[in-house]
Order: structure tokens, then sequence, then C-alpha cells
């Protein structure tokens, strides 16, 4: 049994060194390629995108990890997923609207968000299925998809640069594609087929869990976000790229804490 621990806890620390290192890493490529500027557009994105996973994570990804008793049957995971495009679909229209009023007042962020409302439903899924390897108690599987994920990402970003294609929307597409590669990995993973009809039945039934879940992160970790968000929006584009390698930083000294809690909160509140 401490075996399996220490194998699962191996895999939740890899996978997380895995994904902190790539998130640092995009940013260097794109401060390196196309500037500082450009790192800035994409950061403001990126805040953004913090904030919706966020939400997105503490209204179904975490209740349902941590309360599903039968979370490995195809059923739940189809019914879950569905309840995941919904979501998706809701904070996608959400973040197009914003692009919208971007765009009616001139303001060139509105292609890097309309861009990320496009690719919600991939990166969403993606991050699912890597949630969903932890609370199985199989963290290799999280793992795996999260390679999967990474290395096209980087595929395209650096097809992208090839091309000269070198401004914050590009990078997006590049992400979203490696979220499409690591959703479709998770799919097959699970033994679950791909569903374009959206659902809500999932977030009714966690509702009673979820959304103390959701005040929990609006009133402190969503603080945080939304306070990086604003100074992002307030900052020159420059600044705002300086901002976010600055965050970027921090990954290393929270990688085992994040490791810990993949794996054991799931447990530790079902065992409670």
């Amino acid at each position: 049994m401490a075996s399996v621990a220490r194998r699962n806890l191996g895999a939740a620390i890899a996978d997380q060194v895995v994904s902190s290192a790539s998130n640092f890493l995009v940013g260097v490529v794109i401060g390196r390629f196309a500037g500082v500027d450009q790192l800035g557009t994409y950061s403001i994105a990126f805040f953004l995108w913090l904030i919706l996973i966020g939400l997105n994570r503490s209204i179904l990804t975490e209740p349902i990890v941590i309360f599903a008793d039968d979370l490995e049957t195809r059923a739940r995971l189809r019914s879950a997923s569905r309840s995941q495009l919904s979501l998706a679909l809701s904070f996608g229209a959400g973040v197009a609207a914003l692009s919208g009023l971007a765009y009616v007042f001139g303001n060139d962020l509105w292609r890097t968000t309309l861009v990320l409302a496009v690719g919600l439903p991939a990166l969403f899924a993606q991050d699912f299925w890597r949630a969903i390897g932890f609370g199985v108690h199989r963290p290799t599987l999280a793992l795996v998809n999260d390679i999967v994920f990474i290395v096209v990402q980087f595929g395209f970003t650096a097809a992208f640069i090839a091309l000269d294609f070198t401004t914050a929307p590009w990078f997006i597409l590049a992400w979203a594609i490696g979220a499409t590669a690591g959703a479709l990995v998770g799919f097959l993973q699970f033994r679950v087929l791909p569903l374009l009809v959206p659902g809500t039945q999932e977030l009714k039934a966690l509702w009673t869990q979820s959304r103390w879940m959701m005040g929990d992160f609006v009133t402190m970790t969503g603080v945080r976000e939304f306070q990086q968000l604003l100074v992002a929006l307030i900052l020159p584009r420059a600044d705002a790229g300086g901002l976010r390698a600055a965050e970027s930083l921090m990954g290393p000294s929270v990688v085992v804490k994040l490791s810990g809690g993949n794996i054991g909160l799931p447990m530790m509140t079902r065992s409670y």
C-alpha cells in the first residue's frame, strides 16, 4: 500500500513539474520570439484563463472528483463530460461577448480573447480528464495526458514561429490545439465517446457542495487572480509581460504542495 502511495505521489509530482515547466517555457518562448508586448497580451488572456479554470474546477471538476463514489463508471463520466461542455460553452460565450466589446471600443485584445473563447471547450475538457486521473488514483493517466497536451502545443508553437506567426492569438491557438489533443486522449483513456451535446445533470447534482467550493474560490484564490488580471490590464503591455514572467517564477515553489493536494484531497475527503 505504501509503495503504491509513493508511486502515485511520484507521478503526481512529475505531472506538476511537467505542467509548471511548460507554462514557464511558453512565457520564455513568447518573450524571446514575439517580444514583451505580445507576452503582455498573452498574459492578459492567461490571467483571464486562471479565473475561468478556477471557477470551472470549483463548480464541477473538484466536486465530482471528491464527492462522486461511482466516478469510474462510464455513465457518470459521460454525464460529467456533458456538464463540462455546458460550462465551457457558457464561459466561452461570455468571453466572446467581452471580445465583441473590445472590438467595438477599438482594443486589439479582442483577437486574443476570441481565440481563447473558441478554445475553452478543449481547454476545460483536457483539465477535466487530468483531474479524473487523480480522482481515480491513477495519476500516470494525468501525466500521460499532460505530456501529449504539451508536446502538441509546443509542436504547433514551433510551427507558427517558423511561419512567422508570432502574435499572441497564434500562441493561444497552439495552446488550444494541444488541449484538444489532450482532451481526445482523455476520452480514450476512460473509454468515453466524445459527446457534443451539453447537459446539466451533474451541475445540479453537485450544487449542494459546489456552491461552497465556488464561494471559497471567489473569496480567496479568485480575488488574487482577478487582481493579477486587473493589474495586467492597467499596465502597459510590456509591463504586463514582466508581471507574467515574475508570476511564473513562483511555479516551482508550489509544485510539491499542488502535487500532494491532487492526490490527497480526494482521498482524505472521501475517508472523512
